[in-house]
């Protein structure tokens, strides 16, 4: 059962991972699943406070996620035609590129900026303008990606040394004793 147990939890690690770039699959969500499975299995069973503090950085990037493009979009001078251009755009890509794998990044990134784009041109911004906006919903959601990225490894090292622990590799496990 044991085996299974750790088995499934590289499975999540790695839907975590893909989840960074393919946007229907929860990222952070799947990694911190596999804290879970391990620790309420029996695995390894993890410090109270290392589980709230995985927790609240999977809750942190849920919100990141939703609201770094609306922030970039907005700081960038667009409205919330630009908002709603970028919203829609994201969620466009969900069911056209997410299948591309690697390279779905490349398009939800396009189609943010061009969800962007359109919507603040359709709320009236000159072109320059226009662009400036879907510029800051682009770099809003590359960093919205890169934090959900960060979460993912640390999820993953915490992972990785709690199976360290595990399996009595001494000279990880002694380092590490507030897991």
């Amino acid at each position: 059962m044991e085996i299974i147990c750790i088995i499934l939890g590289f499975l999540l690690i790695i839907i975590g991972f893909i989840g960074i770039i393919a946007p229907i699959l929860p990222a952070t969500a799947a990694s911190f699943a596999a804290i879970l499975l391990i620790h309420f299995s029996k695995v390894y069973e993890f410090h109270l406070l290392t589980l709230m503090i995985l927790s609240a950085l999977t809750i942190l990037t849920f919100l990141v996620d939703y609201i770094m493009p609306v922030i970039g979009t907005k700081k960038f001078g667009g409205t919330k035609y630009g908002v709603i251009g970028s919203s829609i755009g994201i969620f466009i890509s969900v069911f056209i590129v997410a299948p591309m794998g690697i390279f779905a990044i490349v398009g939800i990134l396009f189609l943010a900026f061009i969800g962007a784009y359109f919507g603040e041109l359709i709320g009236g911004r000159p072109n320059g303008e226009a662009i400036y906006a879907a510029t800051g919903a682009m770099l809003g959601f590359l960093f919205s990606t890169f934090a959900k990225f960060v979460v993912c490894a640390i999820i993953t090292v915490v992972f990785l040394l709690a199976l360290a622990c595990h399996f009595k590799i001494d000279f990880l496990c002694d380092k590490f004793l507030f897991l």
